[in-house]
């Protein structure tokens, strides 16, 4: 039922001259009212023979509150005692004037409570609260207490949160009526509307009116963090400012204008620009913006507002498409906007953007839609459900705008064939409407011209030129299309996309042959535009061009993916049905073989395989193999069934023959030939395709089986007993990705059918899905499946064991007494043994307990909550010691160190602190290490350990240049740095010095789900980084490293080229485009090289 409304009795002193007073007092009205509750409030009146201006008293039945407001626009910092300041944008303080706002809310609610007592003769501290209130809440960075009992400090939601609390004593709401009677306030309940008041009451109407014009479907857009467009309203209304950053097409324009909309409807004034409007003059942007709604001019509407105890509220969209040598303009204007007239501002963009502190807030990132998502966009659009047709031509969307143009489509069979038809009849339908049919050619040389230059909008003038070379009336027509934009003499495409189609359709005409359209498109300022000119191909040969042979299996998933058309799709799915084909011909040939080193079963890893001779790989096959894993719902599961059944025969001929051939070799030869074969073994010889495919589908994350998952997957597995051994295997691993298919119906069957295989990596996935999915079966299956697993257990094999455990966790089959204080005194009796090699490996053991054991939840809490800290650093002592030494695991020990670091551990941390550890373990935890252990000494303002002798080689001493850099970018005392500590480390070479910056990057980015210590060289020594970075991209450079055997895909050339460009695209000056245009056409860099361009050119000007 609706909530009853309340009553609210508003006395008032002197008008509110304040407008973050004004505007807390209509906030109040308005939540208290919509929330039901019964209140009076006393607004700017005097009392006490001091005569003390108090701004705010709430009352409702259940408590009272004095409030003091405050409506600071910069940080504030303070305590309840001293003085307190402003922080302003230059980083400088401005100590306030005025007397602590604490202490001066704390007095006032005290001078009330004794107006009150004089007049009721009874002391009514109790019942009376106070709090400083910091409308609509406190700014970005500020530092200030809670308060304490005696009055609170917060914001507008937290007044509102202390409102429902009830108070001893309270004083009846008709009390306080008498009260503000005594006090001769006036009753401004049933006064008319004020001039302010109506103007502000005008442009809320006249901004409804225009929202139901214009407002079109809305779908709730896909969020990287969990939250709603609701909740983003209620963040907004309770005075936060945030930017919306996504991708092309996310969907962050409708969230900005809903956002807008709740803005409204909160009763504050939304005001929407467009950033790429904006051409340096603020005022006729924010004239234009309010004419929508209001016939007065800006200061004028914030004049009103304020005084209506209004909140203004700018909505600026799509900052990146703000002129680039305007940006920095804009955002200047925005701030003085919000200084002088007390606005909040709400951004959105592709990337996040600096901002002072006046303007900061939370960055809120989007996703672009999924399937589903994409479903329900189309349908909100069309205004019903999709058809099972329709449903398939989901595959074209990729952005919210895709969505829209599809709903405009549908029912059109050749307009939905694909994105380049999506897009084609989207365009020439809004041209034929325009009647400007022939303009296509000229958009097509402006979007051309737009990408190679690297920018989102062009002068108009600049932009006819292009359009207008045959019509002169050929630009006005593209935007009365609603194909371009036009404001503030500038001019670009309505979305990146409808630029990209022209874009694309520009290559196709320029092509004369299939030959000289796949050279276009392969060079690599065209990457993001093969999508669409496969599309765009007339025939199967264009098409074959393209994809034949390619060298990027981006281009193979656009096709399978359908969003190339339907007639691209079917050729990648028959050039995959072609090499399906040829596997079953090449493995129904295998032979196996023991290895020439074997010595007996029980250390027998894997047989040899050997496809014989004339098998070998033919060109492109690579790529289409690993796009075999997302196309298995794509009808190709019956060619693959009949590869592993006609595999499967092979293999158990070939076990029989060994078995003959060995007698007295006790082993699973069939066992032993599938597991060679689909097992994860890497074999010299080769024979890993059919491994490589049950391996990528197993971790094909990208796969989308829909709400009812792979059809007849579940009836397949329920018929196990049909399948032989490599089928069970292929559609076990499919049902390992396959979410939304229902696990079989026979599984504790199927559980044991597998088991009896003897074949170790298919126990390894059903082990694996009974972990993660085992709570999806009933009681009796999971009773069933426990039982099983216990039995399963043994005591030769504790791998096999842990694996096991492992799955019980899933089914609940792990029933143990073990406690915290158990894990205690197991910590505890390592600690009373002397410290040995034993001990420090008890040690690393007692510190992994925590996170990889059936028991680590407890190990967990007993070892950081339960543990007494001294020992708990004294066990991280000796697991530090510990003579393996194993990168890996010393990295969980410095992190575990982190939470409370231990000078103890300073000679430990000072060895590991000199240079990476290469002789064992995982290179990338070296690094790791190396830098964290560095971060430590920082913390314990410990030093660095110097070497007794630089080493010889440059690339290694280059590491040990690397680190009192290191120590000091994380907070070592500056003193500490040597005068000479840059050119020393830059002196080791440009190579060597360049490896230790991208590489120190690189793993702190691959490993950022922990916390490790502050790499970016950039940041302290921006030009050293800048001068590597532009000699590394200079013709004739030649990498250097001290890993000659880290393992990557590309060459350690290749790696610091790409880490180089990376960096100067946060980092680059203009005056570095022509550096980087040296590299647009590379084959390997040109991609990255295009985006470090792009990011050069939309870098505001500082």
């Amino acid at each position: 039922m609706p909530t009853a409304p309340s009553m609210m009795p508003v006395f008032q002193g002197d008008p509110i001259t304040n407008a973050a007073e004004a505007a807390c007092v209509r906030s109040l009205k308005r939540d208290l009212s919509e929330a039901g509750v019964d209140a009076v409030i006393l607004a700017n009146l005097t009392i006490g023979p001091k005569r003390r201006q108090i701004d705010l008293i709430v009352a409702t039945e259940a408590t009272a509150i004095v409030v003091e407001v405050k409506g600071y626009i910069h940080a504030v910092h303070g305590a309840v005692d001293g003085p307190w300041a402003l922080e302003l944008d230059d980083g400088s303080y401005r100590e306030l004037d005025a007397t602590n706002p604490y202490r001066q809310a704390l007095e006032n609610r005290f001078a009330v409570t004794d107006a009150l007592r004089g007049a009721q003769g009874t002391d009514l501290k109790p019942a009376v609260g106070g709090m400083l209130c910091l409308y609509p809440s406190p700014p970005v960075g500020s530092g200030i207490p809670t308060g304490d009992f005696k009055a609170a400090i917060g914001s507008y939601s937290d007044l509102l949160a202390l409102l429902r609390q009830p108070r001893p004593d309270a004083v009846s709401l008709e009390r306080w009526k008498a009260f503000a009677r005594s006090l001769r306030l006036k009753d401004e309940s049933a006064r008319h509307p004020t001039e302010a008041e109506q103007i502000v009451a005008d442009y809320l109407a006249a901004h409804q009116d225009l929202s139901r014009a214009t407002l079109g479907p809305y779908i709730e857009p896909l969020f990287v963090e969990e939250t709603t467009t609701q909740r983003l309203a209620t963040r907004c209304k309770n005075g936060e400012q945030f930017q919306i950053v996504g991708g092309s097409g996310s969907g962050k324009s409708e969230l900005l204008k809903r956002l807008a909309d709740a803005c409204a409807t909160c009763g504050n004034l939304p005001v929407f620009v467009r950033a790429r409007d904006f051409d340096r003059d603020f005022g006729r942007l924010l004239r234009t913006a309010t004419a929508r709604c209001s016939n007065r001019s800006f200061p004028g509407l914030a004049k009103a507002a304020a005084d209506a105890g209004a909140e203004i509220i700018l909505h600026v969209d799509a900052l990146n498409e703000c002129p680039t040598e305007s940006r920095p303009d804009l955002i200047a204007a925005l701030q003085a906007t919000r200084v002088n007239y007390g606005v909040r501002v709400l951004l959105s963009g592709q990337q996040p953007v600096r901002l002072p502190a006046t303007l900061s807030g939370a960055t809120l990132a989007l996703r672009q839609p999924d399937a589903a998502q994409a479903q329900r966009m189309v349908e909100e659009h069309i205004g019903r459900a999709m058809t099972t047709p329709e449903t398939g031509t989901l595959e074209l969307v990729a952005t919210a705008h895709d969505a829209a143009i599809l709903a405009a489509c549908l029912g059109q069979a050749k307009a939905t064939d694909g994105r380049f038809a999506l897009y084609h009849g989207f365009t020439r339908a809004r041209l034929k409407v325009a009647g400007a049919q022939s303009v296509d050619q000229g958009l097509a040389a402006l979007a051309t011209a737009m990408r190679t230059a690297f920018v989102s909008a062009m002068p108009r003038a600049a932009a006819a030129r292009i359009v207008d070379a045959k019509d002169g009336t050929a630009m006005e027509a593209a935007c009365q299309a609603g194909l371009l934009w036009e404001e503030a003499n500038r001019v670009g495409f309505r979305h990146d996309l409808i630029g990209d189609f022209f874009a694309a359709e520009a290559l196709l005409r320029r092509a004369g042959s299939p030959a000289e359209l796949q050279s276009l498109v392969r060079q690599p300022i065209h990457a993001e535009l093969r999508e669409f000119v496969i599309g765009g191909c007339a025939t199967t040969r264009e098409i074959a061009a393209l994809l034949e042979n390619a060298s990027d299996i981006r281009m193979l998933e656009s096709a399978r993916s359908g969003r190339a058309g339907a007639k691209a799709k079917g050729f990648v799915l028959d050039r995959m049905r072609d090499l399906i084909g040829r596997l079953k011909e090449r493995y129904a040939t295998v032979a196996l073989s023991l290895p020439e080193d074997f010595e007996s079963a029980r250390r027998l890893s894997s047989l040899v395989p050997s496809l014989g001779e004339g098998h070998g790989d033919g060109p492109g096959d690579a790529l289409h193999l690993k796009l075999i894993a997302a196309s298995v719902g794509d009808g190709l599961l019956p060619e693959l069934l009949d590869l592993f059944a006609e595999t499967d025969r092979r293999l158990a001929a070939e076990a029989d023959r060994l078995r003959a051939e060995h007698p007295g070799i006790r082993l699973a030869w069939r066992a032993a030939a599938f597991e060679t074969v689909y097992g994860m073994h890497h074999h010299p010889s080769g024979g890993r395709h059919l491994q490589n495919i049950l391996h990528d589908i197993q971790n094909d994350f990208r796969r989308d089986d829909g709400e009812n998952g792979v059809v007849g997957l579940r009836d397949m597995l329920d018929r196990f007993e049909e399948l032989s051994t490599g089928q069970l295997f292929l559609l076990m691993s499919i049902l390992r990705r396959a979410h939304s298919t229902d696990l079989p119906s026979r599984f504790p069957d199927l559980l044991r059918h597998i088991w009896r295989t003897q074949v170790y990596h298919l126990r390894l996935i059903v082990c694996d899905l009974i972990r993660f999915r085992g709570g999806d079966l009933d009681e009796d299956d999971r009773e069933a499946v426990r039982a099983s697993l216990d039995e399963f257990m043994t005591g030769a094999n504790p791998f096999l064991n842990s694996i096991l455990i492992d799955a019980l966790e899933g089914v609940d089959g792990i029933e143990t007494d073990f406690s915290v204080e158990d894990a205690v005194r197991e910590y505890e009796t390592i600690l009373e043994q002397p410290e040995s090699p034993n001990t420090r490996s008890l040690a690393l053991s007692a510190l992994t307990s925590t996170y990889d054991h059936p028991y680590r939840d407890t190990y967990w809490e007993a070892f950081y909550e339960a543990l007494a800290p001294g020992k708990r650093q004294a066990l991280l002592l000796r697991a530090l010691r510990d003579e393996r030494g194993d990168p890996w695991l010393i990295a969980d020990v410095l992190r575990a160190m982190a939470r409370a670091p231990d000078s103890a551990a300073g000679p430990e941390l000072q060895a590991l602190a000199q240079a990476p550890k290469l002789t064992d373990g995982s290179h990338q935890y070296a690094v790791i290490c190396f830098a964290d252990a560095i971060r430590l000494l920082a913390a314990l303002a410990l030093p660095l350990s110097p070497p007794d002798a630089p080493p010889s080689d440059p690339a290694v001493r280059a590491w040990y240049r690397a680190a009192p850099l290191l120590h000091a970018l994380n907070g070592g005392p500056s003193s500490s740095l040597p005068a000479d500590a840059v050119p020393d480390f830059v002196g080791c070479g440009t190579a060597e010095a360049f490896d230790v910056i991208q590489r120190l990057a690189r793993e702190a980015r691959n490993l950022g789900f922990h916390e490790h210590a502050n790499m970016a060289f950039d940041v302290m020594w921006p030009e050293m980084v800048l001068g590597l970075v532009r000699r590394v991209l200079s013709r004739g450079y030649a990498a250097r490293s001290v890993f000659p055997h880290f393992g990557t895909s590309g060459s350690l050339q290749d790696e610091h080229l790409d880490a180089a460009l990376q960096i100067l695209a946060r980092i680059g000056r203009t005056t570095d485009m022509a550096l980087v245009q040296d590299w647009l056409g590379d084959p390997a860099h040109g991609e990255q090289a295009l985006r470090t361009a792009r990011a050069i050119e939309a870098e505001p000007v500082a």
